[in-house]
C-alpha cells in the first residue's frame, strides 16, 4: 500500500511547532442552540450566557484548537429558541429581517 501526503495531525503539530499562533487569549463569543452530538448546551440563565452545560464534538474540538492557539470559544445560547433559518420579513438575502441565530451573525451583535 503506499501512502502519500501529511496526516492532519503531523500537518498541524509542524505547523505549530514553526510559527506563532498565539492569539494572547482572545475569548471568542458564539451563539448557537443545541444539536446533539456536535453541540448540547444547557443550565444558562435568562440571558443565555453562564451556560454550565456545554458539550459534543464541537466543544471538544474548540477545546483542542483553543489550547493550540491560545484562544476560547465563548459557547452562548439563543434564548429565542430559533436557529432563524426564515427571513421574519424581507427578502431571503441580506436585506431581509433576520431573527434568532442567523439574526444575530446578520446584526453582528451578540445581545440578548
Amino acid at each position: 500500500m503506499v501512502t502519500t501526503g501529511i496526516s492532519l495531525w503531523s500537518c498541524s503539530t509542524f505547523y505549530a511547532e514553526q510559527e506563532d499562533y498565539n492569539l494572547e487569549s482572545l475569548q471568542v463569543p458564539s451563539v448557537s442552540l443545541s444539536w446533539s452530538p456536535y453541540l448540547v448546551i444547557g443550565d444558562c440563565d435568562s440571558n443565555g450566557m453562564n451556560c454550565f452545560s456545554n458539550f459534543g464534538m464541537l466543544p471538544d474540538l474548540t477545546d483542542k484548537l483553543g489550547r493550540m492557539f491560545n484562544v476560547s470559544i465563548l459557547s452562548l445560547k439563543d434564548t429565542s429558541e430559533d436557529w432563524g433559518i426564515y427571513p421574519k420579513s424581507g427578502s431571503f438575502d441580506f436585506t431581509g429581517e433576520w431573527g434568532g441565530v442567523m439574526g444575530k451573525v446578520q446584526r453582528s451583535t451578540l445581545s440578548h
